[in-house]
């Protein structure tokens, strides 16, 4: 079956239904990328770069449509960060994720993000967030992102750990990822002093949200996990999109 790539009539359509038709060309949640460059890349370039940081993200191309694309557009999307990335951009926090490629470009980002700087303290309102760590998740590390993102849901972990890559394994040998629930890492006596720390630096920082604080979910894993793991999500995305969905498949003839 043929899929069209155009509508010409698309602008004959009524408004209401145009707008309908936006909300649901809004793209897929983003990721974007915050990190530290190279030191040697920096020195040698530079005079091209005005910070040792890098910002990589996509403006969705909803915003470039037309007028009342642009619009829908504005409804998901906030100008956020201009203090915290020296750059506004456009962030969904109910659905994008924010990325350090390092515990250093976290640091930086979150010395930004107090009052005395002018931010704005949107951090707190991110939903997702996404680090590579060189090294296992820390106790500080943990503390320093719950601290300054007080409503995070969920933590994804990256550990640049080669021990998988020094041996051949197939990727039936890889362990699957880590997963500690909010409810679980609250619950663990061990780690009450943790948390009870994380709720006072919220407090001390203006953050009124230290009572109602929850941990959030913790996903860890190695690079080689990861990647496993998005490759058999991209492959169950494939299986689905190859179904056949034609009115004489077997399944519409049974009916």
């Amino acid at each position: 079956m043929r899929r069209a790539t155009t509508f010409p009539k698309f602008p004959e359509l009524p408004a209401e239904l145009q707008l309908i038709i936006w909300e649901f060309a809004i793209p897929d949640p983003r990721v974007i990328t915050y990190t530290s460059r190279d030191w040697s890349s920096y020195y040698k370039w530079k005079y091209r770069h005005n910070s040792i940081y890098s910002l990589t993200q996509t403006l969705p191309g909803i915003f470039h449509a037309c007028y009342n694309s642009r619009v829908e557009a504005l409804k998901r999307y906030k100008l956020s960060f201009a203090v915290e990335l020296c750059k506004p951009i456009y962030f969904d926090f109910a659905r994008d994720t924010l990325e350090f490629g390092d515990f250093g470009a976290l640091e930086a980002f979150s010395k930004r993000s107090t009052s005395w700087t002018g931010s704005s303290m949107e951090a707190d309102d991110i939903l997702t967030l996404a680090i590579t760590l060189d090294h296992s998740l820390h106790p500080h590390n943990f503390t320093l992102i719950c601290s300054n993102f007080a409503r995070l849901e969920e933590l994804k972990v990256r550990e640049r750990d080669d021990s998988f890559n020094r041996r051949e394994t197939g990727m039936e040998d890889i362990p699957p990822l880590k997963v500690f629930e909010s409810e679980e890492i609250a619950g663990h006596t061990p780690l009450g002093g943790l948390l009870a720390r994380i709720r006072w630096n919220i407090e001390a920082r203006g953050g009124d949200l230290h009572r109602g604080w929850k941990p959030p979910r913790v996903v860890v894993g190695t690079e080689r996990q990861w990647e496993f793991a998005l490759q058999a999500n991209a492959s169950d995305y494939d299986e689905v999109e190859d179904m056949d969905l034609d009115e004489d498949s077997d399944e519409k003839r049974d009916v």
